[in-house]
């Protein structure tokens, strides 16, 4: 179990898939709550230490349909896959997280709905401004905004969010992984408390604070984008917003596409036509020049 504990500490706030053979297999706790979640049996092993070890397993040919249920319940799901042909290791077969699926990063047909956007919406504050971004990982489509109380509970109504990223802070004293829901955010700025009413089971991932750092986002976001400055797409003033999407890569950020405009309740901003940073120059500078104007 040393390999799978190893893995497990860097994905704690997961439920981790450690494939084995023709299965991936959960253990501990883990292996409780995706017997409970899934409705799969759930066993008990001796790997020669003195106590029994939680164990519940999937196969691998059905794995898809087990992750959309846990991440349609919420959850996030880490695969861990065989890096090695197992006949050709020496020892332990390698092992490593291939892919991480959250209820906002989802990108497998399976499970996303034609008629709908999957949004990952990033929230944060500073003094009495609150900071947004949003962003589909599926095709790229991407904003932030500085709205006002109102206009937040209006945007998050509009987008519908499969899942929050806020600020560690906002859970308050309350210990555990960096999940939750959004009725755990008790130390959330008050614009929040309707929309804890609205939707207090909606999935939370918390980040720390520092993570939100405007200082740090305005040059990381110019290095992804391939640009000197945020003044074509009209975000020179967003100071707070602009913190908000460095607090999350999507999980698959070569698979961005065009984004499309989106119009804050508050501001309105142009077009941010982000492709991914491992877009070639060419793809870079096409998508800078065709940048709107407010």
């Amino acid at each position: 179990m040393r390999q799978y504990n190893q893995i497990k500490e860097q994905h704690r706030d997961a439920i981790l898939f450690f494939r084995m053979g023709d299965f991936y297999e959960t253990f501990q706790d883990d292996a409780i709550v995706a017997s409970k979640a899934l409705g799969i049996t759930l066993t008990t092993r001796n790997n020669g230490g003195a106590t029994e070890v939680p164990l519940a397993g999937v196969p691998v040919k059905a794995v898809d349909g087990y992750v959309k249920q846990l991440v349609e319940q919420g959850f996030k799901v880490a695969i861990c896959e065989q890096l090695e042909d197992p006949k050709q290791a020496k020892g332990i077969v390698e092992r490593g997280v291939v892919e991480v699926v959250t209820p906002g990063t989802a990108l497998d047909e399976a499970m996303l709905e034609p008629s709908r956007s999957t949004y990952l919406v990033a929230l944060t504050s500073f003094k009495d401004t609150l900071g947004l971004a949003f962003v589909d990982c599926s095709t790229g489509e991407f904003g932030v905004a500085e709205p006002d109380t109102d206009g937040l509970i209006a945007e998050l109504r509009r987008l519908e969010p499969a899942e929050l990223l806020v600020p560690l802070e906002w859970r308050g004293d309350h210990p555990g992984p960096p999940v939750g829901v959004v009725a755990d955010l008790i130390a959330a700025p008050p614009a929040l408390n309707t929309i804890k009413e609205w939707k207090p089971d909606l999935p939370v991932s918390l980040r720390e604070g520092w993570r939100f750092d405007p200082s740090e986002a305005e040059p990381d976001l110019c290095r992804r984008f391939g640009v000197s400055g945020l003044d074509g797409f009209g975000c020179t003033d967003f100071t707070t917003a602009i913190g908000a999407p460095r607090s999350r890569r999507c999980a698959h950020p070569n698979r961005f596409s065009r984004a499309n405009t989106w119009r804050s309740t508050k501001r309105r901003s142009p077009t941010l036509n982000c492709w991914s940073h491992f877009a070639t120059a060419d793809e870079k500078r096409r998508c800078s020049a065709s940048s709107t104007t407010p």
